[in-house]
């Protein structure tokens, strides 16, 4: 009788330690667990991030190039290469998580990010400039084929305003097409290169490719995914060795925008640019980003779920096939007492719970206020403690 009554009474500890899921909602479990930002500063993008420690942080997509301490994204001027009618693409390897699941530690919200950098389009002997570049958050670095001249490097005449895309650009725009507004804007992009929203530079006395001489500029793209928001500032960057200027207090481009409904919860962040019949070189200095980031859910709880079922499951079936069903539920009930177990030595031992590193994921140190703040951009980002919330 003893062993199966062992067999029993394990079973029984293990179904109480894990009970089975239903259907009822459940008040979620208190913790330590905090957001934080992740900070990135890449640039100047010199040898180190071709042949030295920096390498294998960037895809860059064909005909894009790293060369002269910048982000080529459509090809350069250096060699014997024609550079009409291209288009390339420089992306981040690391994935950004936008948003956290529905039943995590936060409840489905959506990230807050902040992200800057210097560029220039250079205009090749004062030519007629085109086409253009744009920030980009997309399902992947892949470029479309034939995504040169209008479609900037994002879409192309078969892809372009598919849902499937999955991507948002802010594009920098100075050739004019039929649906633009003119030959020097920036706009809002979702799934297609006819913008959601488009606003003219010319008004903010801003010119993208100058005649006569290269002009460096500084982007801020700034997302509250509280509100849902986007924001875009710009400014003219008068020496590019000099420390970033001041972001201005106005924007140039503002709009509502939920990721959620329109990107991948991992996704992926980056340039695109093209050129056409008319060309220029489209060229990232520097790039900043700061963005809320979710920590993974690495508890072994959910492990030690999945093994109890398995050993648990087993063993109910060998107990109940031992002491009748009655005296089960007897014992569970607590009308008799749990009957003496012989305690010969056990070929089996549960190992001990490791409580330091189970609460480990739990107890992650507070970020409070924490702030990104570089040479090019600044910007406040909360921080959430899940201990606060039911």
């Amino acid at each position: 009788m003893g062993p199966r009554w062992s067999l029993l009474i394990t079973a029984i500890t293990i179904l109480l330690l894990f009970p089975p899921a239903t259907s009822q909602p459940k008040t979620r479990k208190q913790n330590s667990r905090t957001l934080f930002n992740e900070s990135y500063v890449f640039g100047p993008f010199n040898d180190s991030y071709t042949y030295g420690s920096l390498t294998g942080i960037f895809d860059v997509i064909s005909e894009a190039a790293m060369h002269l301490n910048a982000l080529q994204i459509t090809p350069d001027s250096a060699g014997n290469i024609s550079l009409v009618n291209k288009s390339g693409r420089v992306f981040l390897k690391k994935p950004f998580k936008l948003w956290d699941d529905e039943n995590g530690d936060f409840n489905g919200k959506l990230a807050s990010f902040n992200t800057s950098f210097l560029f220039n389009f250079y205009r090749l002997n004062n030519a007629t400039p085109g086409e253009g570049m744009a920030f980009v958050i997309a399902p992947s670095s892949a470029i479309p084929y034939n995504s040169y001249g209008q479609y900037l490097g994002l879409t192309n005449s078969t892809t372009d305003g598919k849902e499937s895309n999955k991507f948002v650009a802010i594009e920098l725009d100075n050739t004019k097409q039929d649906f633009d507004l003119d030959n020097n804007h920036i706009g809002l992009d979702i799934n297609s290169i006819r913008s959601n929203v488009s606003v003219p530079l010319s008004k903010f006395g801003f010119e993208l490719s100058p005649n006569g001489a290269t002009q460096d500029w500084v982007i801020w793209v700034e997302y509250d995914g509280e509100r849902k928001e986007i924001h875009v500032y710009m400014a003219k960057q008068p020496d590019r060795n000099a420390p970033i200027v001041e972001k201005p207090t106005k924007p140039v481009l503002s709009s509502s925008l939920d990721l959620k409904s329109l990107v991948n919860q991992k996704s992926y962040f980056g340039f695109a640019a093209s050129t056409g019949v008319n060309y220029e070189l489209h060229c990232v200095l520097r790039w900043n980003i700061s963005i809320m980031s979710f920590p993974e859910d690495k508890s072994q709880f959910s492990n030690a779920l999945k093994i109890g079922l398995i050993i648990g499951l087993p063993l109910i079936a060998i107990a109940i096939a031992g002491p009748k069903m009655q005296a089960v539920v007897q014992i569970i009930s607590g009308s008799v007492p749990v009957p003496h177990i012989p305690t010969p030595k056990p070929s089996f031992v549960w190992p001990a719970m490791d409580f330091a590193s189970i609460l480990g994921d739990f107890t992650v140190t507070t970020i409070t206020n924490s702030q990104f703040n570089t040479r090019s951009s600044s910007m406040q980002l909360e921080s959430f403690d899940v201990s606060s919330k039911a």
